[in-house]
């Protein structure tokens, strides 16, 4: 004989469907009430079983139960995972918004948050990956107009833990590599070229200016990795 399937999608076992009391105790369980309705809860990985369980109208372990019974992570694991979940849709509601993140997302990098993996996950709010290299925001001010050449003053943050710091400012974006950034002695620095009618250089090294839109650093760091991982 089959097993019967019921109209709640549980399996019982042959014969359940001629037996009108076996069957009546199964309509009348939490399974055939609630199971489809925490089934589809389950696929949000926000929530926590006290979550599950206060939207359903059953009782915590009842809810743990027929969460592991679906295959899920209950208890500690659950709350875990459902914190970390909430923190990266949070991240992209925040951080995630930032013009250089932004920016980013439309180069057609990968952009992902960085978490501190302790008891509780803890998402950096200053640096993230782009494409498996850390990068982190850099403070950008930008002095003068655009035909009379660009004056920028970026301070970079030296004790970060990044390999690229990348500047924004209306509308430009220079991206530093981390190991440029801590050879500079003094607290800020400027960027950019001398005006037309002054000599005065803006720039302690002439060679700032080539890190304007510098987006290829991370393209080449992209194919390096794609060609590592094709060997």
């Amino acid at each position: 004989m089959k097993p019967f399937v019921c109209e709640c999608g549980r399996i019982l076992p042959p014969g359940t469907e001629s037996d009108p009391a076996h069957l009546a105790i199964h309509r009348n369980s939490l399974w055939h009430r609630h199971g489809r309705e925490v089934a589809k809860l389950l696929q949000d990985s926000t929530l926590r079983c006290m979550d599950i369980a206060q939207r359903v109208g059953i009782s915590i372990d009842d809810a743990e139960r027929m969460v592991k019974e679906l295959g899920g992570p209950t208890g500690i694991d659950r709350r875990f995972f459902s914190n970390a979940a909430r923190q990266v849709k949070d991240w992209w509601a925040t951080t995630g918004r930032h013009p250089v993140v932004q920016k980013c997302k439309r180069m057609g990098f990968d952009v992902e948050p960085i978490g501190d993996l302790k008891w509780q996950l803890r998402l950096r709010r200053t640096t993230f990956l782009v494409n498996g290299h850390r990068v982190a925001f850099a403070g950008l001010w930008v002095k003068g107009e655009a035909q009379d050449g660009v004056s920028c003053m970026l301070k970079p943050k030296k004790s970060v833990e990044a390999d690229f710091q990348i500047g924004h400012a209306e509308g430009m974006f220079y991206i530093f590599p981390q190991w440029l950034l801590k050879g500079i002695n003094s607290a800020t620095f400027t960027t950019g070229y001398a005006r037309p009618m002054s000599r005065r250089a803006n720039s302690v090294r002439p060679d700032y200016q080539k890190y304007r839109d510098a987006w290829h650093l991370l393209e080449k760091a992209k194919r390096v990795k794609r060609e590592e991982a094709s060997t």
